[in-house]
């Protein structure tokens, strides 16, 4: 199948930030103002901090904004999320309490799951709950005696069908067909003024770069360039230069469909387009203009009398 990710509006931090305080206030541990003010900024710096952490067996709400209105009513969709505890339980499981739809209705779907901390959990519910605007509300409910706190970026997530998987197969294809296409025209410049062999390991070379790009940057931190006194080694030159060359080497990965085909994740024409534009348009112009320059200019025969 081919599914669009859609992940829930960002969370209403001064609502919940008040919702503590009257709680706190309520239950009598405010007593000077200066406990008062105390809490209040303790409760506002663990959310900046926690935006998506639940407290245990206190609801919490999301709302998911542009989903279709299914026509069938047995139609489905996938909710999928990665929690953490703040502590271990006895099995290192957390049980909890789902609901899709609104939290006074009676007709929305709930379901109870027993899921493992730090790991990505899929469960498949009925869209009977989406709302004729395309809204939906998703209730949570941790049943254990701890907090847990949702991942930033694959926290909670709706998924549904938007494409077709043969749709999505061509799409990566053609991804594919993008990407040689920039390496012919590389091969093709490079040999313009190369012998074959050494074209040859300049082509592999800034290959290399751009399958690498990303696991580079991460690995040896290369944003921020270090020096250590007046040493100026391999290290400080790499760091030095990086930004020049992820400037001037696409990042392969990020134009890559397999990872969506394999996790049926739909491939969005305008990611299509955005290769076709990079690595087509701006790289592989520029490569073919350079290469022809160099070869209006080159002796290719020696031409005697």
């Amino acid at each position: 199948t081919a599914r669009t990710r859609l992940q829930p509006e960002p969370p209403d931090i001064e609502s919940l930030i008040k919702q503590d305080y009257q709680r706190f206030e309520k239950e009598g541990y405010l007593r000077t103002d200066k406990e008062k003010q105390q809490v209040l900024s303790e409760i506002k710096r663990f959310y900046q901090k926690y935006p998506y952490t639940v407290r245990p067996r206190s609801p919490r709400y999301w709302k998911f904004s542009g989903l279709p209105v299914p026509d069938d009513p047995e139609a489905i969709m996938t909710v999928s999320d990665k929690l953490n505890a703040s502590s271990k339980t006895s099995d290192g499981t957390v049980r909890c309490l789902w609901s899709f739809g609104q939290p006074n209705e009676s007709t929305s779907p709930q379901l109870i799951t027993k899921q493992q901390s730090g790991s990505i959990h899929e469960i498949t519910v009925p869209a009977s709950g989406i709302k004729p605007d395309g809204t939906l509300t998703v209730g949570f409910m941790c049943l254990e005696d701890t907090s847990v706190i949702f991942d930033k970026e694959k926290g909670l997530e709706i998924l549904y069908k938007s494409s077709s998987f043969e749709m999505n197969f061509i799409k990566c294809l053609i991804i594919i067909l993008i990407k040689i296409a920039f390496i012919a025209a590389l091969g093709i410049t490079a040999g313009t003024f190369l012998t074959f062999p050494v074209a040859s390991l300049l082509v592999f070379f800034i290959l290399s770069l751009c399958l690498l790009s990303g696991p580079l940057s991460g690995i040896f931190n290369l944003s921020k360039p270090a020096y250590t006194g007046l040493v100026f080694n391999e290290s400080t030159l790499f760091r030095t230069l990086w930004p020049l060359i992820k400037m001037i080497i696409p990042d392969f990965a990020k134009h890559s469909g397999i990872e969506r085909l394999v996790s049926g994740e739909v491939i969005k024409t305008q990611a299509l387009l955005k290769s076709l534009g990079l690595l087509n348009i701006v790289y592989t112009l520029a490569l073919m203009l350079l290469g022809t320059a160099v070869f209006n200019r080159k002796e290719i025969a020696d031409i005697r009398e």
